[in-house]
């Protein structure tokens, strides 16, 4: 399958065989062998990487969701940074049911990533989360999308090495929800509606979607652990920063 990929990626009868061969391996992996399984993981990550129809991409997608999981790490390293670097890309232009797919081999990949190994990186890891953090907040209030970002924001939090540079990233923009939510709420309780017009205005959706603050605190407890108290000091400082913002605007 591998070699048809590479060797006849402008057939179109091979792009159809390839899509319907990833599909039925991503449906039938439980039946696979473990030299199966490795095989369709790296044809999957291949139709991936390689310029192939959106229909191979899909079934890749697919069968790259079900086998991640199923091989040993070290079958899984070679692959991690040419898919990862790959699925970012894709995910810039990618439409909602492609998006779902993306999200979820994302989670999955970074899930099967060995912390041991140091497969992943905190370099590597903020390449993810950044473009995965903005795509949560647009996609708050879809109920496929914003919990698949937040699987993979929870997959790389999981890693203890990513932790402190993923909290350093996605704290300030939490902090920053939460403040702009509370600010306007506060002045819609004292009457100055005018005034939390104009700060939604001038700093965002908070008020727009509300889930987005709701979402937010989720979000903020799967970054704080009871074994990182680090993580917790840097919330509580860029929460402060964000307060003393939002006092000098009032």
């Amino acid at each position: 399958l591998l070699q048809q990929q590479q060797q006849h990626m402008s057939s179109v009868e091979q792009q159809f065989l390839a899509a319907r061969a990833l599909g039925l391996g991503a449906k039938l992996h439980k039946l696979m062998t473990v030299q199966q399984k490795e095989a369709f993981l790296v044809a999957a990550s291949a139709a991936v990487t390689l310029p192939t129809a959106p229909p191979v991409k899909v079934s890749a997608f697919k069968a790259l969701k079900a086998l991640c999981s199923t091989v040993q790490p070290q079958t899984v390293q070679p692959l991690l940074q040419p898919l990862l670097g790959a699925l970012l890309q894709l995910l810039k232009g990618a439409e909602e049911e492609c998006l779902h797919l993306i999200l979820e081999v994302l989670a999955e990949l970074i899930t099967a990533a060995d912390e041991r190994a140091g497969m992943l990186n905190p370099e590597h890891a903020m390449a993810v989360a950044e473009p995965v953090l903005q795509v949560w907040i647009s996609h708050t209030s879809d109920p496929l999308i914003a919990p698949d970002a937040q699987a993979v924001i929870s997959a790389i939090a999981a890693q203890p090495l990513c932790l402190p540079s993923l909290v350093a990233a996605a704290a300030l923009t939490l902090a920053g929800i939460l403040g702009r939510g509370a600010a306007t709420r506060l002045a819609k309780k004292h009457g100055r509606q005018e005034a939390a017009g104009s700060a939604r205005r001038a700093k965002g959706n908070a008020d727009e979607a509300p889930m987005l603050v709701e979402a937010s605190l989720d979000l903020l407890a799967t970054l704080v652990s009871p074994r990182q108290p680090a993580v917790a000091l840097e919330v509580r400082i860029c929460s402060s920063i964000q307060q003393q913002c939002c006092m000098k605007m009032a």
